[in-house]
Formats: structure tokens, C-alpha cells, sequence
């Protein structure tokens, strides 16, 4: 019994370690919003449609409507996650904050310190 407590919880914490392992949430976001994309696209395939032009202004226009309330809830959307994020990475505790960490960090480096000390193994003639 105590070895299926034992799983079970090294399962959660593996599954809570990879929810986390995104975007640090105590980071500030600098990045600008990023440009709009271009305006007016048809969807794939839309050109074989022959489309009058009398049609393609009110593609344009019904793009033109929706285009910023999707923008408005993407943000919305990204505010959310991170807002989430940050709840969640208050849950852990001290020790699994440092361990999110060098997770993290792995992660960033391209993979663990044991395959960065076998490429430079293996570059060295």
C-alpha cells in the first residue's frame, strides 16, 4: 500500500513539474504586442472560389468586425494562463521552487548536464 502512495504521488509531482515547466511567472512580460497579421486573408483554398469582388468586401468586412474581438480575447486568454501560472507556482513549496527551477534551466540549456559533458567529450580530438 505504501509503495502505490509512493507512486501515485512521485506521478503528481511529475505531472505538476511538466505543467509548470512553462513561462516563469514572476518574470515581467517586456516582449511589445506583437503586429497584427495581415489583413484580409482568405482561408486555404479560398482563391480557387472565384470570389466576386463584391464577396471579398464582405469577407473583408466581416473580418474587419472579428478581427479585434479575437485580439481582445487572445490577451485575455494569455493574461489567464499566466495569471494562473502564478497561483500555481505559489502552491509549491520552497524546496520545489528550487527543483521547478533547475528543471527549468535544464530544460533551457538544451538537455541535462550529462549530455553537455558528453558533446564536449566527443568534440575533443
Amino acid at each position: 500500500m505504501s509503495r502505490l502512495r509512493i507512486a501515485v504521488a512521485v506521478l503528481a509531482l511529475a505531472g505538476v513539474g511538466g505543467w509548470l515547466l512553462g513561462d516563469d511567472p514572476k518574470k515581467a512580460d517586456t516582449k511589445p504586442d506583437p503586429a497584427p497579421k495581415a489583413a484580409h486573408q482568405l482561408p486555404s483554398g479560398g482563391r480557387a472560389l472565384n470570389l466576386s469582388d463584391a464577396r471579398l468586401k464582405q469577407i473583408h468586412a466581416v473580418q474587419d468586425e472579428y478581427g479585434p474581438k479575437i485580439a481582445a480575447l487572445r490577451k485575455q486568454l494569455g493574461e489567464l494562463q499566466q495569471e494562473e501560472r502564478a497561483k500555481l507556482y505559489d502552491l509549491l513549496t520552497a524546496e520545489q521552487k528550487k527543483q521547478l527551477k533547475d528543471m527549468r534551466d535544464i530544460k533551457d540549456s538544451g538537455g541535462t548536464d550529462d549530455k553537455k559533458a558528453d558533446k564536449k567529450d566527443e568534440k575533443k580530438p
